[in-house]
């Protein structure tokens, strides 16, 4: 069985456009996470600026450890909130990088 230029043509430019597409999608997934962890790091720098203006505030060293305790419950609870929305972008990633050569190894 012999392939004819027109047909390694087709073969290689369906390859070259899934590779492209994936490479958008990458391209978009990295984007969106540089744009989530700047917001991230902002919210976080803003957080810590309040609770030190917050403890500098306290009257006896019940109240400190207590503002200490909900700052660092706080962080916590934000910093689990962002691993989970970065897992969901390289998830979704994943999933179009995926769906992006599927197509044309399916085609073969």
């Amino acid at each position: 069985m012999t392939l004819s230029k027109v047909n390694m043509a087709a073969f290689g430019t369906e390859k070259s456009e899934a590779a492209i597409k994936g490479f958008g999608a990458v391209t978009k997934a990295v984007q969106a996470t540089i744009t989530e962890l700047a917001d991230y790091n902002r919210q976080s720098f803003d957080r810590a600026a309040a609770f030190v203006q917050e403890l500098a505030g306290a009257r006896n060293p019940a109240q400190a450890i207590q503002i200490e305790a909900n700052y660092w419950l706080s962080a916590s609870e934000a910093l689990a909130s962002e691993m989970s929305k970065l897992g969901q972008l390289w998830a979704h990633l994943a999933q179009e990088t995926v769906e992006s050569f599927a197509v044309p190894v399916a085609a073969e």
